[in-house]
């Protein structure tokens, strides 16, 4: 292991252990691996919970689609709406910064002996710095209060729903394959029929398979026998 001086503001690194190069290496794949395990999991838990909620495990390991569905039944889609459309105005916001940082650097360039030339840089990454943290705690709220809705549909407390929030690959496991049942909001169903349509009954009126709701109203009603007089057995009718 040597290092290189070169300048006051700037020096080389180098290293010929082999063992120490092993040992970065497999912290790094380690550290993956132990990602993507967790992730996997908590995709495993999420089919598991959906399916306890009465909904198809699939749904819940489709990315926003799930979390769509989730909010929709413990909560509400304006909190899911809200929340994606913050991250597509902070990402906008940031890919904005690719084109502002060339354009101050040549400012910078031209005017080296100013004293303002990275000032609009310097302002822009403060704005963006502000913007990434007002970010964050608006989805740290979006997601405890999510997380706790969850956990309050399957009896669960609100130290169990913020565990859900920030610890998902240990929290999920425990509600998706332990005893809690579902007791809360039931999912919506896409149900094509008119609403309150009562089953087909042959023996009554039913246009178009649909009882009318003032039929009821008159099945019973007893209307007297009046004679046909088309009908030539009829005795109430003689001829000539």
């Amino acid at each position: 292991m040597t290092f290189h001086y070169q300048s006051p503001d700037s020096y080389s690194y180098h290293t010929n252990d082999p063992a120490l190069v092993a040992l970065i290496m497999g912290c790094y794949f380690l550290i993956i691996f132990l990602s993507l395990a967790a992730a996997a999991l908590v995709y495993v838990s999420r089919w598991h919970i959906f399916k306890k909620m009465g909904m198809p495990g699939w749904k819940g390991i489709i990315p926003y689609y799930g979390d769509y569905m989730l909010f929709k039944t413990v909560w509400t889609t304006k909190a899911f709406w809200a929340m994606i459309i913050g991250a597509g105005v902070y990402l906008v916001l940031y890919l904005s910064s690719i084109f502002i940082i060339p354009v101050t650097v040549a400012l910078a360039a031209r005017n080296a002996s100013s004293s303002t030339a990275f000032l609009p840089m310097v302002v822009w990454g403060i704005v963006q710095a502000v913007l990434m943290l007002a970010f964050l705690v608006f989805v740290f709220v979006i997601q405890v209060r999510l997380h706790l809705r969850l956990a309050k549909g399957f009896g669960k407390g609100a130290g169990f729903g913020v565990g859900m929030a920030f610890l998902s690959a240990i929290f999920y496991p425990i509600l998706a394959f332990g005893k809690a049942q579902y007791i809360g909001p039931k999912p919506p169903q896409n149900n094509t029929n008119r609403p309150n349509q009562p089953p087909y009954n042959p023996n009554q009126y039913n246009p178009n398979y649909y009882n009318n709701q003032y039929q009821n109203q008159y099945q019973n009603t007893q209307y007297p026998n009046y004679p046909n007089p088309n009908n030539q057995n009829n005795n109430q009718y003689p001829n000539g």
